[in-house]
């Protein structure tokens, strides 16, 4: 029994042996390259690995020979290039560290498995030089890091003066991400200046400051140029891929190039002259009186179809057309000519103007087709009217008589009475039968 207990807590004690390295070859057997074809394509630049399955900036050496990081974007991890002096320069609390993954950026404070009671804070150091190897293919010196690192008990970052030079510190990210807010606000600066110059041209040409393009903010675009750029600033603020920056910049691009084509256009662009008055005011004359023409042919020609109509209905006049002025057209002649005289006595623009005669030179053509086609049609109906008339005056030959609905004169039926028939003698060989007065041959 006792020898029993003894074989059962050995098998615990190697079941939970068991376990840990299972555990640990599952961690270590993450972020490793994938067979599917997303991942084997030649096409690929970045690593042949999930980002997701690898630990937060993780750095691997892609397919075209760079250096990429697995980089936090919303819920997920995504690669994105990074060079050594980029990858090397992180945020306070966090250092390289060499696990199975590879190089591993760790942090101090939350990094699993790894909990130091004091901060370390980093100072501005010159580049290091080359240093072995880690397994992901990164230079990487944990003594010398460490070595350079000094405890200090504040969190607040303090360099130490040095009395020699000493060669510049590598460029950081913040620093990168600065000259593209700064190229941004160049180019938003650039937008509105820009503008002002094509409203103030704008204004003097056509009175609206809007008249050749809209304003960069207008909701014609949809998109503004300031939303662009606050894009553009929180996207360099949350630290987001360097494309995402850059398509807002190349969207701040467009709208310039936009704008400089509107303003090239409006240079070429002449100030019109004030027409002389009198000039004016002969064509205005002469405008006003081929619509006042115009208005007044409409007119005759719907006294004409009136005049059509009254004879053929019994006094209804609009029975063929209504009246140019009825309520059933959605625009009437009166009105038309009304807005005409208005537009011209106001001085509006020649091409409003010229609309309005443009309509009613329209309607005149469109009443004189109406009048060609009821022309037809009157004299239809007054041909078949008289030949309805003489039918009824004239008198119906001998032999017929007018029938009183149609007006016809219908041939008279003769009829013959069953008697003759019998005038008529039987051939020889036969004789007549009386009941029938049939001629049925001799038996």
């Amino acid at each position: 029994m006792e020898y029993l207990d003894i074989w059962v807590v050995k098998d615990i004690n190697l079941l939970i042996y068991l376990l840990f390295i299972f555990f640990i070859f599952i961690y270590y057997m993450n972020c490793l390259p994938s067979s599917k074809p997303k991942y084997m394509s030649k096409k690929r630049k970045s690593p042949p690995i999930p980002a997701n399955e690898c630990v937060v900036n993780t750095v691997k050496k892609g397919n075209d020979g760079a250096y990429w990081q697995a980089r936090q974007s919303g819920k997920s991890l995504r690669w994105s290039k990074c060079k050594i002096d980029e990858c090397d320069n992180l945020p306070e609390n966090q250092f390289w560290g060499v696990s199975g993954h590879g190089a591993v950026i760790l942090d101090v404070n939350s990094s699993p498995g790894r909990r130091f009671s004091e901060q370390y804070s980093r100072s501005p150091s010159p580049r290091r030089s080359p240093s072995p190897i880690s397994p992901s293919g990164i230079p990487f010196n944990a003594a010398s890091y460490f070595a350079s690192k000094s405890p200090s008990p504040s969190p607040s970052r303090s360099p130490s003066p040095s009395p020699s030079p000493s060669p510049s510190p590598s460029p950081s990210p913040k620093m990168e991400l600065s000259k593209e807010l700064r190229a941004g606000k160049e180019l938003h600066d650039k937008i509105y200046e820009l503008w002002n110059q094509i409203s103030q041209k704008s204004t003097e040409l056509g009175n609206d400051p809007e008249y050749y393009t809209h304003h960069p903010d207008g909701l014609v675009w949809g998109y503004g140029t300031q939303s662009k750029y606050n894009d553009l600033k929180k996207c360099i603020a949350a630290g987001s891929p360097k494309r995402e920056c850059n398509k807002l910049i190349t969207l701040l691009k467009k709208d310039l190039t936009r704008m400089e084509k509107t303003l090239l256009k409006l240079s070429k662009v002449k100030k019109r002259q004030p027409a002389k008055a009198s000039l004016k005011k002969e064509n205005t004359d002469t405008d006003l009186k081929l619509a006042t023409e115009y208005y007044n042919h409409i007119y005759k020609v719907w006294d004409k179809l009136a005049k059509m109509s009254a004879e053929l209905y019994d006094g209804a006049q609009e029975r063929m057309m209504f009246h140019p002025d009825h309520w059933g057209w959605a625009y009437p002649t009166k009105s038309k000519f009304a807005d005409l005289k208005e537009c011209i006595k106001k001085s509006r623009p020649k091409r409003e103007c010229n609309k309005l005669i443009t309509i009613l030179k329209n309607d005149s053509k469109f009443w004189d087709k109406k009048l060609v086609y009821y022309t037809k049609e009157y004299e239809k109906i007054v041909r078949d009217q008289k030949k309805r008339e003489e039918r009824k005056v004239r008198p119906c030959p001998p032999g017929s008589t007018r029938n009183p609905k149609t007006g016809r004169c219908n041939k008279d039926k003769v009829l013959v009475h069953k008697s003759a028939k019998m005038k008529k003698p039987c051939p020889p060989g036969s004789t007549r039968n009386p009941k029938t007065k049939r001629c049925n041959k001799k038996k």
